[in-house]
């Protein structure tokens, strides 16, 4: 749904969307069950314009969904989730200094999400557990002027932003037969799961399993092990300062530009000079029968100049 509205100063756009399925994913089986799922976003966008010299903008953005994770035959009781939110902010302002001069500033602000749900019940997932909480969240500004004068279009600006991370995970083994500590003579898992040392199988008459990962006996629930608990935080800044110009001579149009970024991740801190280039020509044809009102014209490019 769509509605907008506005007069000679203010106008105003919003758009709502939902959807709900029981056929949400692709399932394993070819029968669908336990796949329900919706979403849901909103986006609105409000322009002011109190002067002829100033502009003002505002992109607001929400959305949500809610999914089940389809079970296969042999997982009926499974009742895994995930879950997505997401919101972003994001104001501008533009100011027209004089006929040549053009102000923008855009700052912003995003956040993602994630939630993944394991059952209420640990056992009831097979072969393992495992529930994640993933956060993302990317704020900035990007601001530059503008300025047009004679063959040139300049533009100067700035490009500051920062992504802070956050994840939370965890994961248990609910299946016995997994990673058993001992196997029979034909190589099955065997019992018991109070057994925890492999050098303990032969005086029960097993064999110690030439597979067991000792590393995942301390998340291994059948065995009175507990989920692993990870958690984790960064954040990445980056940095950018770009220049631009476009001239135009005769038929040509030059475009060249240069961009310096810095960029410090989590153990990474790197700086990258970029400069660009690129030429068009454009050139005017008259076919035949054709007068001068219906003149058509053509663009060659030659080269491209990346976009800042």
């Amino acid at each position: 749904m769509g509605l907008g509205f506005g007069g000679a100063h203010v106008g105003n756009f919003l758009a709502v969307d939902g959807v709900r399925s029981g056929r949400f994913f692709d399932t394993p089986e070819f029968t669908a069950f336990h796949d329900i799922g919706n979403n849901q976003s909103i986006f609105d966008r409000l322009d002011f314009q109190p002067t002829g010299q100033d502009a003002f903008h505002l992109n607001l953005f929400a959305a949500r969904n809610w999914i089940q994770i389809p079970n296969s035959y042999d997982q009926l009781p499974q009742d895994q989730r995930q879950r997505v939110l997401t919101w972003s902010f994001a104001p501008g302002y533009q100011r027209t200094i004089n006929a040549h001069t053009l102000l923008t500033i855009n700052p912003y602000i995003r956040k993602d999400e994630f939630f993944y749900y394991g059952s209420r019940d640990p056992f009831a997932d097979t072969p393992a557990t495992q529930n994640q909480s993933r956060q993302l969240l990317n704020w900035g500004v990007k601001s530059d002027p503008s300025v047009t004068s004679g063959r040139h279009s300049l533009k100067i600006g700035l490009d500051l932003k920062q992504t802070r991370l956050l994840e939370d995970f965890g994961f248990g083994v609910t299946d016995d037969t997994f990673n058993p500590v001992c196997v029979d003579a034909d190589g099955n898992a065997a019992r018991p799961d109070t057994l925890l040392n492999p050098n303990g199988c032969a005086k029960i008459g097993l064999t110690a399993n030439p597979d067991f990962n000792p590393g995942l006996l301390p998340f291994d629930l059948t065995r009175g092990g507990s989920l692993l608990a990870f958690h984790g935080t960064g954040n990445v800044n980056q940095y950018a300062f770009y220049a631009q110009d476009s001239i135009t001579e005769g038929n040509f149009l030059f475009n060249i530009g240069f961009r310096v970024d810095h960029y410090d991740g989590i153990g990474t801190t790197n700086n990258g000079a970029e400069p660009r280039a690129g030429i068009a020509y454009v050139f005017v044809y008259q076919p035949r029968g054709i007068t001068h009102h219906h003149i058509g014209m053509r663009r060659l490019v030659l080269g491209t100049a990346q976009s800042t």
